[in-house]
């Protein structure tokens, strides 16, 4: 991976018009909730639009017709973070640890189209660059995923 010193609001912009078909037929709304758009940090940018664009897709994917998807940004002293929030099914607490394994399919999903492999990706890639993926659910309100990448 080719890891340097970005902004991280090209990456959303970008990730934004690749996303933006599927919002168009599903009639989501993309929000952005986001502060400061000039903040950096230390990524492969090819890749990470790889992880985001997985987490992004899952989100439209899952969220109901006529809703809203928000993506923030925002910065700690050591991270920058990008944060993707739907209003969907949410996540059964006793999956959430489970999300992540290779081909995992939540009980809830079986009918939308994937192979379980997604967040998967998303995760190697992230914690291949020195971050880290959290997620926070609530079945039934929505779910709000954070990829957090190192600034320096």
């Amino acid at each position: 991976m080719m890891r340097q010193q970005q902004e991280l609001m090209e990456l959303v912009e970008e990730s934004e018009k690749l996303i933006d078909g599927k919002c168009r037929i599903k009639d989501i709304r993309l929000n952005r909730a986001i502060t400061n758009g000039y903040i950096k940090a230390r990524f492969d940018f090819k890749w990470t639009q790889e992880a985001f664009l997985n987490i992004l897709d899952n989100a439209v994917k899952y969220a109901p017709q006529g809703s809203v998807v928000t993506i923030g940004m925002s910065e700690t002293e050591s991270f920058a973070r990008l944060s993707v929030r739907d209003e969907g099914m949410g996540i059964p607490e006793e999956e959430i640890p489970l999300i992540f394994k290779r081909f995992y399919r939540g009980r809830q999903v079986g009918r939308e189209e994937g192979v379980g492999i997604g967040l998967y990706l998303a995760r190697q890639i992230v914690e291949e660059q020195g971050g880290y993926i959290r997620v926070k659910s609530k079945t039934g309100r929505g779910s709000c995923f954070e990829i957090c990448l190192p600034k320096v």
